[in-house]
C-alpha cells in the first residue's frame, strides 16, 4: 500500500464514522479533515450536510469557501464567503480569502476593497498587506504597491516572498540597485528560490553588469534543479501531518 493509499484508508474509516451524524460540528470537522487531506470536493460535500443541518453557521460558509477557492470553483467560493460575512461581519479571515479569490479572477480593484476590509478589523496581518501589494502592483500602481510592501514587512520581515515582490516592484520603477538589494534580503531567508536569483539576475543585467548576472541565472539554474527533492520531502512531511491529525480525530471521539 503506497502513502496515498493509506492516507485515503484512514479517510475512509474517518467517512464510516461520520456518515449516520446529524450534528453540524461533526460534519464540519470532517470536512476540515477532508480539506487538510486536500480531498477537497469531499470536503465540500461535508460542509454541505453542515449547512443542511445549520444554515447560518458562519464557519460551515467560511470552511466551504476556502475547499471552493483551493478547488478552482472561484465564483462559487465568493459566494460562500458573502454568506460567511453575511452572518459575521468582522471574519476578517473571510474577507481575505474572499480578496484572494476576487484577485485570481483578475478583479483587482475588488479584491483590494476586501483587503482593505480585512485590514479595518485586523491591521497586523502580514499576508493581507502583501496580497495587496501584488494586486497593486499588478493594477500598475507600483508606488502604493511598494508602502503595501513596507507595511507588510513590519510586520514580518522574514518573509521572503515579500521583499522578492518589492524588488521585482522598485526594478520597475528603474531602481534597480534597491531592487537588487530587496533580492539579496529574499536569499538571506530563501537562498535556494531560483525566481529571486532570476530576478536578480535580470536586473544585472540592465545595469550592464553582465559577469554577475551570468553567475546568478546560473544560481537559478541550480536552484530550479533541486526543485524535485525539496518537493518530495514536503509531500512526505504532508502525510505524516495529516496522520497526526487524523489520530487527533480519533482521540476526540474514544
Amino acid at each position: 500500500m503506497n502513502s496515498e493509499d493509506y492516507k485515503k484508508t484512514w479517510m475512509d474509516q474517518v467517512h464510516k464514522l461520520f456518515d449516520k451524524a446529524d450534528d453540524h460540528e461533526d460534519w464540519n470537522n470532517r470536512g476540515i479533515a477532508l480539506f487538510n487531506s486536500s480531498r477537497y470536493e469531499e470536503a465540500i460535500e461535508s460542509f454541505d450536510k453542515t449547512l443542511q443541518i445549520k444554515p447560518d453557521y458562519h464557519w460551515g460558509w467560511y470552511n466551504r469557501g476556502n475547499a471552493l477557492l483551493m478547488s478552482g470553483s472561484l465564483e462559487q467560493a465568493i459566494e460562500s464567503f458573502d454568506k460567511a460575512l453575511q452572518l459575521k461581519a468582522d471574519l476578517h479571515d473571510a474577507w481575505n480569502n474572499r480578496g484572494a479569490a476576487l484577485m485570481n479572477l483578475g478583479r483587482l480593484e475588488q479584491a483590494i476593497e476586501s483587503f482593505d476590509k480585512t485590514l479595518q478589523i485586523k491591521a497586523d496581518l502580514h499576508d493581507v498587506w502583501s496580497n495587496r501589494g501584488v494586486a497593486l502592483r499588478q493594477l500598475g500602481r507600483l508606488e502604493q504597491a511598494v508602502k503595501s510592501f513596507d507595511k507588510a514587512l513590519q510586520l514580518g520581515a522574514d518573509k521572503h516572498e515579500t521583499w522578492h515582490n518589492r524588488g521585482a516592484v522598485l526594478g520597475e520603477l528603474g531602481r534597480l540597485e534597491a531592487a537588487i538589494e530587496n533580492f539579496d534580503k529574499a536569499l538571506q531567508f530563501k537562498p535556494d528560490s531560483h525566481e529571486v536569483w532570476s530576478d536578480r539576475a535580470l536586473a544585472l543585467g540592465q545595469l550592464g553588469r553582465y559577469e554577475q548576472a551570468i553567475e546568478n541565472y546560473d544560481k537559478a539554474l541550480e536552484s530550479k534543479h533541486a526543485m524535485p527533492l525539496v518537493i518530495a520531502i514536503f509531500q512526505i512531511l504532508d502525510i505524516i501531518m495529516n496522520f497526526v491529525a487524523l489520530l487527533a480525530v480519533f482521540v476526540k471521539m474514544a
